[in-house]
């Protein structure tokens, strides 16, 4: 049997779960070979409520997708999204210690390693540090300072961190589940990573995840990431609302969103009713669709709304002059494009995953933006031709690669 080498995502949702597993080849290319997805029913808001119905749910998408590529895994990354997430940019000034000032990977490491000493609430965990730019003898906007000489070497870095009890929790679904993780990403730079255009995130541009349980922000400015952030509320919400103004179980409010709903109420007509069951399931009312679109543009109004509040007290004070990008499975909403583009008084458009050529038709979609997001960034660390090992083990090469990948950023 011919060699492979392979990567295995498992993107961990409020909704649902999915695996997803790729052949990367010598260039870093990534095939997908398998996917695998099943109903989330131990996470809520973000949270994990269920030890061992997450636990469940992985195992149940891995499944899925080794059945497809027809090989054991025991070892993926791990998106995930969080409520608790919060971020911030800190900076840090090391000395050039080489004789001849010429900066070194060593001088590198040492400023950004600096930058970590940040302090956060004892009840947070560090589990990204992201440089944004370096400047070098004052001069800023500095890429990759390797090489250039200098005497100081300044560097800001992106922090991202979570609750203490999140990660410990996803540690231990991810272990009880059999899975030995290379990383946790979340889901929002995930997302990032197949859904924004560079010039996009050049000029300055917001992404907005919105997926069941959460909402997560992400603010790009001049190539780099600024501000990460999250929101408790979600797509879930939206059904939750119709569940309850139209007195309907919750699988029928979803199915009603999903078929029926808009964001906005004026592309409605007046004339325009569903047959509805109640909650007990005896009967059927009829119901007008634009009441129907009036209980979504409401509360996707308030989520909008939310998130540019939250914008606003993250500091940031440049322009957006890319727009804002809408992915998730809540960026399927009709309508939803142009009630953002009142809200934010900017250019808005609908994130779907780009990246992968070979992607199914039912993958090219906004709701799988962060599972394909992570599978990309993952197999885009891949440089190098691995040793040679084993395509059922596959425990070494490819993955100690991007683990030592991830590794420099801590």
């Amino acid at each position: 049997m011919a060699k492979k080498e392979l990567i295995a995502v498992v993107d961990v949702g409020s909704s649902k779960i999915v695996a997803l597993i790729g052949e990367i080849a010598a260039d870093g290319q990534v095939t997908l070979l398998g996917v695998g997805e099943t109903a989330s029913s131990g996470i809520k808001k973000g949270a994990i409520v269920d030890i061992d119905g997450t636990v469940k749910a992985i195992k149940t998408s891995l499944e899925k997708a080794e059945q497809i590529v027809g090989y054991g895994l025991t070892s993926a990354v791990v998106s995930f999204t969080s409520p608790s997430l919060i971020s911030l940019n800190n900076k840090s000034v090391v000395a050039v210690t080489n004789l001849e000032r010429e900066i070194t990977s060593e001088d590198v490491n040492r400023v950004l390693n600096a930058t970590k000493i940040v302090p956060i609430p004892p009840d947070k965990k560090i589990i990204k540090a992201i440089p944004r730019f370096y400047t070098v003898d004052g001069f800023a906007g500095v890429v990759d300072p390797v090489g250039m000489t200098g005497s100081r070497l300044e560097a800001e870095t992106h922090i991202i961190a979570v609750a203490q009890s999140t990660f410990a929790n996803l540690q231990k679904v991810a272990s009880k589940a059999g899975l030995n993780v290379l990383e946790f990403i979340p889901a929002i730079l995930a997302s990032a990573e197949v859904v924004l255009y560079p010039a996009e995130k050049e000029l300055g541009c917001l992404l907005i995840d919105i997926g069941a349980g959460t909402m997560d922000l992400a603010i790009y400015s001049e190539g780099s990431l600024f501000f990460t952030g999250a929101i408790p509320v979600g797509d879930q919400y939206i059904t939750n609302d119709l569940a309850i103004g139209l007195r309907t179980p919750i699988a029928v409010a979803e199915k009603i969103k999903i078929e029926a709903g808009t964001a906005l109420a004026s592309l409605v007509q007046n004339d325009e009713y569903l047959e509805v069951e109640n909650v007990g399931g005896t009967e059927k009312q009829k119901v007008s669709k634009q009441m129907v679109a009036a209980i979504i543009e409401a509360r996707v109004r308030e989520m909008l709304e939310l998130a540019l509040k939250e914008i606003r007290s993250s500091g940031f004070t440049g322009l957006l002059p890319g727009g804002v990008i809408i992915t998730g499975g809540g960026a399927m909403l009709p309508g939803i494009k142009e009630v953002a583009q009142e809200i934010f008084d900017l250019p808005v458009r609908i994130g779907v995953p780009e990246g992968l050529s070979n992607l199914p038709v039912n993958l090219i979609n906004p709701r799988y933006a962060s599972a394909i997001g992570a599978l990309v960034l993952a197999a885009k660390q891949y440089r190098e031709e691995p040793e040679e090992s084993s395509g059922i083990d596959f425990l070494s090469g490819i993955f100690q690669k991007i683990k030592a990948f991830f590794s420099e950023l801590f």
